[in-house]
C-alpha cells in the first residue's frame, strides 16, 4: 500500500488485509497511507490485519486516524507497529483466539516470549482510571506505547529496562513510578 494511498479519506470506514491464502505475501503500508482516515465518521476507522504477514508499517501511516478497533494475529510483525503517535486511548484492541505471540489485557497488548509470559508492552488501548500498572514480567515498553494517552500516572513494573521511541509523545501523564 502506497505512501500516502488513502491519506485524508475521511469516509473510509476500515482496512481489512487478505492474502488470499498465499502464505508467503508480505505487506508494506507506505508512510502515511491510511493519516487522516475515518475522521467524518461517528463509528470511527477499524484495522483488521486478518491473518497477513505485514512486513513494514511507514511512519506516521495511521496518524490522525480515528481508530476504534485494531485486531491483530500471530502473523502481525510488531517490529513494524510504530504508529507514530496515534492515539490508542479509547481503542478497542483485540488478539484473535489461539494467539501464542500476543496477549490482550486491561486494555493492553503484550508481546509474549517463547513460554506465553508478557515481555513486552506493545499498545495501550482503552483503560479504565487515570493510573496504568506494567506487570513485573514486562520488560521492555513498545514504541509509542502510550502515546496521546489520557492516563495520569504509570507504574513501571520491577523488569522495565527499556522504553521504546516516543513511548509517552503527547501523553497527559503526569507521574512515572
Amino acid at each position: 500500500i502506497g505512501e500516502g494511498a488513502f491519506e485524508n479519506c475521511i469516509w473510509l470506514q476500515g482496512v481489512t488485509l487478505d492474502n488470499s491464502g498465499d502464505a508467503t505475501m508480505k505487506f508494506d503500508i507506505g508512510a502515511r497511507a491510511f493519516a487522516g482516515c475515518g475522521t467524518a465518521l461517528t463509528q470511527g476507522f477499524s484495522i483488521n490485519f486478518n491473518g497477513v504477514a505485514i512486513r513494514s508499517i511507514g511512519k506516521n501511516a495511521f496518524k490522525g486516524t480515528k481508530v476504534t478497533k485494531m485486531i491483530i494475529n500471530d502473523t502481525t510483525d510488531v517490529s513494524a507497529l510504530r504508529f507514530g503517535g496515534m492515539a490508542f486511548d479509547g481503542v478497542e484492541v483485540e488478539v484473535q483466539s489461539g494467539s501464542t505471540k500476543f496477549q490482550a489485557t486491561g486494555g493492553a497488548i503484550y508481546q509474549l516470549n517463547a513460554n506465553g509470559v508478557a515481555e513486552k508492552l506493545l499498545l495501550l488501548g482503552s483503560v479504565n482510571g487515570d493510573t496504568f500498572t506494567v506487570p513485573d514480567t514486562v520488560k521492555e515498553i513498545g514504541s509509542y506505547a502510550f502515546a496521546k494517552s489520557g492516563l495520569k500516572k504509570v507504574v513501571l513494573g520491577a523488569s522495565v529496562s527499556k522504553i521504546g521511541e516516543g513511548a509517552f509523545e503527547g501523553s497527559s501523564v503526569q507521574e512515572v513510578d
